[in-house]
């Protein structure tokens, strides 16, 4: 059991060594992706727990489920927001528009 730990580290290790700095770089680089999709996903859940609650509150008071005005509002706010950022406005809302389109749908 030893000997195979002991192998499959110095693999580990040759592997490690054999990266250029520019793959060690990028790897470092996906790691940071990774993160922030996870973090994405968990928001994207949490909206989608609040658009529910959102949901049964309109359906329980007989009102309309498609809110276009309020849509309209939370993608100015997005556009609004994107200005800062390296993603023009328009790419972020039309990623918003998506994600405004799959709540509805879900």
């Amino acid at each position: 059991m030893q000997g195979r730990i002991v192998i499959a580290l110095s693999f580990v290790a040759l592997k490690l060594a054999a990266q250029s700095p520019v793959d060690a770089k990028l790897a470092e680089f996906r790691k940071g992706i990774d993160g922030i999709d996870r973090q994405v996903v968990e928001l994207l859940n949490q909206r989608a727990a609040i658009v529910e609650r959102v949901g049964n509150i309109k359906k329980q008071a007989n009102l309309p489920i498609a809110a276009p005005a309020r849509e309209q509002q939370v993608l100015d706010h997005v556009a609004e927001a994107a200005k800062n950022g390296p993603l023009p406005p328009e790419t972020l809302r039309r990623i918003y528009e998506t994600i405004l389109k799959e709540m509805r749908a879900w």
